[in-house]
């Protein structure tokens, strides 16, 4: 079975430190949109810290459902030596 699934990403710089990313899929076979966010906040080089929220979808028989919904946050840190 064959269809259309379009995908949308908007990055926008709100600030030099503080960034967001939407992403949209519009799956025409569903007739639903999914989407997933992200917030990225640089508190000093090197150290980021991440907002999240996802959908996971399992494709079954070109039929896609949803495995579940993610809310996270993550701290990164890295450095040079």
């Amino acid at each position: 079975m064959d269809y259309t699934a379009l995908r949308q990403k908007f990055e926008y710089q709100i600030t030099k430190a503080f960034s967001i990313r939407f992403i949209f899929d519009y799956n025409h076979h569903d007739k639903k949109i999914y989407g997933d966010f992200l917030l990225s906040y640089i508190i000093k080089p090197g150290i980021v810290f991440f907002l999240g929220y996802n959908d996971y979808y399992k494709e079954t028989e070109g039929i896609y459902f949803r495995t579940s919904r993610n809310l996270f946050i993550k701290f990164s840190y890295w450095w040079r030596i």
